[in-house]
This record gives C-alpha cells, structure tokens and sequence, in this order.
C-alpha cells in the first residue's frame, strides 16, 4: 500500500456513504525501525533519507511519534 488513511478520512469516508460514526477507536502501533524497512524492502538510499527527515524533525514531531535514537516510532492506528 502506499499510506493508511488517517482517522478522519475513515469518518468522512463513512459519513459520505450514509453511514453515522458514534464512536472512534484508536490506538499507537510501536514499530522497530529495522525490521519495518526490512519488511518493507526500503532500498539502502530511501533508508538512509528517512533516518535523516526523523532526525531533522522538530521535539514536537518526535515527541508525538516517539521517535527513538534507532529510528524507532509508533504510529496511529484504528484497531
């Protein structure tokens, strides 16, 4: 796939089909950086650039990703 939807786009989604939304659930996925890329088959380059876009990211971003000093993260999900 090439993204997930976020939360909101899966509630308009619903709301443009009819459908009412009366509860969202969420929850925080932790990755392991190295077996993400692996799993992903991210070429060595591509590797490379996003472990310097997640070390150039402002506290705020880090903090909200939890960005660990392996390249770590945990990211949004809707269980």
């Amino acid at each position: 796939h090439v993204r997930n939807y976020s939360s909101g786009e899966w509630s308009t989604l619903a709301t443009e089909a009819g459908l009412v939304v009366k509860q969202l659930l969420t929850d925080r996925l932790p990755l392991e950086f190295s077996s993400w890329v692996a799993r992903m088959r991210t070429p060595e380059p591509l590797v490379e650039a996003i472990r310097l876009y997640q070390q150039s990211a402002s506290a705020e971003v880090k903090a909200y990703f939890e960005l660990q000093e392996d390249g770590s993260f945990t990211s949004d999900t809707i269980p």
